[in-house]
């Protein structure tokens, strides 16, 4: 008579016989299930470290960048008998990345001016400790001639001693300036105007003739700069019979509240007021060297474009004293939101929301990784 196997023996058969082939493919499916998710934490935890590595190199430029021009402001010579090359936004239209003035930084000399001979080629003794400091926003030039993205360059022409006798020295005469004084300016002397033989400071134009290359690159991820003021003036005023003062504060692109500019070879230039500017707010776009790599050569060049170039004039304001002694006067807006940062943090956001896979032209991915920077650089103190 035939009898039911027990339990054990058919657990014993049943693991002689190993695996079905339905709980292998529950294994496998389950397996790849897991690897896949781990594959995606992976790459997500990938992303988020380079994306806050590239963060942190934008972060580390900028602050370089600002600290460097913090501290030529700082040492600006502050005097109204000398002259400040601010070029006015509300008036040319351009050149709003641009800033000329005299320092009290370490200029430098080209090597075959640092001779210490005095009546020779070189200027030696002769250097003086101030220096013409200009800041620019141009493409650079590699060794085969190759023009590439948008960077922020730096300036720092050495000057001589007023007293120098340029004639008795060659390399003094080449272009050797000491610090000038009005009415002598920089636009005229630097700049255009400056003769047609002569390096114009000014000049973006890599292929000019008068491209000056005496600039250094500073922060190659820096393409885009605007220059704007926190201006602050009292005002004393009389009113029928009475009379009082107030004070305005506020923010413009203009560095005179009462908007005063002068013509130069038909450029109009703003006149930097060095009694009524307390701050140079200096604003910068940044982009990370990796993320430059993905796009074409022109394509950095051209998103620069697109950041608005922000105008704020002093506007005619009604002003009223402790007394109620009112007049119109001009005033800086108080809205900070109209800085460049606010404005082109706004204006690629909103690039965004309407064209989110390639906002002002930019791959999503590279637009996820610009930065935008802001720094107040007091004229009375170092950072």
């Amino acid at each position: 008579m035939k009898t039911n196997p027990s339990f054990q023996e058919r657990v014993r058969e049943r693991s002689a016989n190993g695996f079905t082939l339905i709980e292998l493919l529950v294994a496998i499916a389950v397996l790849a299930i897991m690897m896949l998710a781990i594959t995606q934490v992976m790459n997500s935890a990938a992303t988020i470290t380079l994306g806050g590595f590239r963060h942190m190199n934008a972060d580390s430029q900028a602050r370089l960048a600002l600290d460097r021009i913090s501290i030529d402001v700082a040492n600006m010579v502050k005097r109204t008998d000398v002259d400040f090359y601010f070029p006015d936004i509300a008036a040319t239209g351009s050149n709003d990345d641009q800033m000329f003035f005299f320092s009290e930084s370490s200029g430098y000399y080209p090597p075959s001016a640092t001779s210490t001979s005095i009546t020779g080629t070189g200027v030696g003794s002769q250097g003086s400790n101030a220096s013409l400091i200009g800041y620019r926003i141009c493409p650079t030039i590699d060794s085969s001639g190759t023009t590439g993205s948008p960077q922020l360059q730096r300036l720092c022409k050495g000057l001589v001693w007023n007293g120098v006798n340029s004639n008795s020295n060659p390399a003094l005469a080449a272009g050797y300036y000491p610090l000038l004084f009005l009415p002598q300016t920089i636009y005229n002397t630097w700049g255009p105007n400056n003769g047609a033989a002569a390096a114009d400071i000014t000049e973006t134009n890599t292929t000019a003739g008068r491209y000056d290359k005496d600039y250094e690159v500073i922060a190659d991820q820096v393409f885009r700069l605007q220059i704007s003021y926190l201006m602050q003036k009292t005002y004393s005023y009389t009113n029928g019979s009475s009379s009082g003062t107030t004070t305005v504060a506020g923010f413009s692109t203009v560095p005179n509240l009462e908007g005063i500019t002068y013509t130069k070879g038909g450029n109009n230039v703003g006149y930097f007021n060095s009694k009524q500017v307390v701050a140079i707010i200096v604003s910068i776009a940044v982009l990370d060297a990796k993320s430059q790599k993905a796009l074409p050569t022109s394509g950095l060049a051209q998103f620069a474009g697109q950041l608005p170039s922000v105008t704020i004039k002093p506007v005619s304001a009604t002003l009223t004293d402790a007394n109620n002694s009112s007049a119109t006067m001009p005033s800086p807006s108080a809205d900070s939101t109209n800085l460049p940062q606010s404005v082109w943090n706004k204006a690629l956001t909103d690039a965004e929301s309407t064209s989110p896979n390639a906002p002002m032209g930019l791959p999503k991915a590279v637009a996820a990784q610009v930065r935008f920077y802001q720094r107040y650089c007091y004229l009375n103190q170092l950072p």
